[in-house]
């Protein structure tokens, strides 16, 4: 069990591994880092091979230990052989001997230890079926952190339906000594008392250099997180007191590196605004300038 547990925690090294890659194929092909990104993978697979084969040694001394007995029940037959022969012993003897062996060896866990009754083996299945706790308990490990996921409440529900609805949204926006640092880093600030305020019908250009937190400010905005200080507010009202689903429909995202689903323009456009009429989705590809390069307008065009 301890094997399939440092055996797991190896598997996650190169998994870790394998998924920046993955996710950041574009780097790595871009510095021609292909060979090294293999390397540090297959260095990672060097403490599983070394933790299964000691996992197969013990697998291999558990399931042969089992066979002791036929080694016990050899060693009496052929010695109790040569005392007939050589000794003088009488075979009757040996005979009582040799079953006594086996009720006491092989038959060990009976009820009255006599030979035949049918809960005999029950020390000898015993320890066979002590083999296959092994993969119960790997996929217990395996299992670890979806358990955890699934038990885990979340902090931020986004399918709480609780909160007060704004009739109507002029878009203020205030920070007020705001203060954060991401769960994964509590050290390291990103935020400490930060102020800013965003006027109604202006335009504001957060600017800075990578990691100086402006993306950080638009997570913060869509409560994707909570501050640890300080109240963020959307025309005066704090937006930990709004409800949660209505903020988010009322906020639009153009990340720099965009995404798209496997889907026709016009669905990923829905993915915004579920209920959004044919207009509705061409006037917003014309905000985004998508328009022009896009069919989903066009009558009895396929949409791309």
């Amino acid at each position: 069990m301890r094997l399939s547990r440092e055996i797991r925690e190896e598997y996650n090294k190169a998994d870790a591994v394998a998924q920046q890659a993955d996710l950041s194929v574009r780097t790595v092909y871009s510095f021609v880092g292909e060979e090294k990104t293999v390397k540090d993978y297959s260095n990672a697979l060097e403490g599983i091979v070394k933790l299964g084969l000691k996992q197969g040694l013990a697998k291999g001394l558990a399931i042969g230990s089992n066979d002791v007995t036929f080694v016990v029940w050899a060693f009496v037959s052929w010695y109790g052989s040569r005392l007939v022969m050589y000794h003088g012993a009488r075979g009757r003897t040996m005979c009582t001997t040799f079953y006594q062996t086996i009720v006491y060896v092989l038959r060990a866990g009976s009820r009255k230890g006599k030979v035949g009754d049918p809960q005999g083996p029950l020390s000898r299945a015993f320890g066979s079926g002590m083999t296959n706790v092994k993969y119960f308990y790997d996929a217990m490990v395996a299992s670890k952190r979806i358990r955890e996921v699934i038990k885990r409440v979340p902090a931020i529900d986004s399918n709480n339906m609780e909160g007060e609805i704004l009739q109507q949204v002029y878009g203020g926006v205030k920070f007020k000594n705001v203060m954060f640092a991401y769960l994964s880093r509590p050290v390291s600030l990103i935020f400490k008392d930060i102020n800013l305020l965003v006027p109604v019908g202006k335009t504001v250009a957060l600017v800075g250099g990578s990691g100086s937190g402006k993306s950080t400010v638009i997570a913060l905005l869509q409560r994707f997180y909570d501050p640890q200080g300080g109240e963020i507010c959307i025309d005066g009202v704090r937006i930990d007191k709004l409800q949660l689903k209505w903020l988010r429909s009322q906020l639009g995202l153009v990340s720099q590196e965009p995404a798209l689903f496997s889907t026709t323009i016009k669905e990923n456009i829905l993915f915004g605004k579920e209920d959004a009429s044919m207009e509705e989705v061409i006037e917003a590809a014309k905000t985004s300038n998508a328009h022009n390069f896009t069919e989903c307008h066009r009558p009895g065009v396929t949409e791309r």
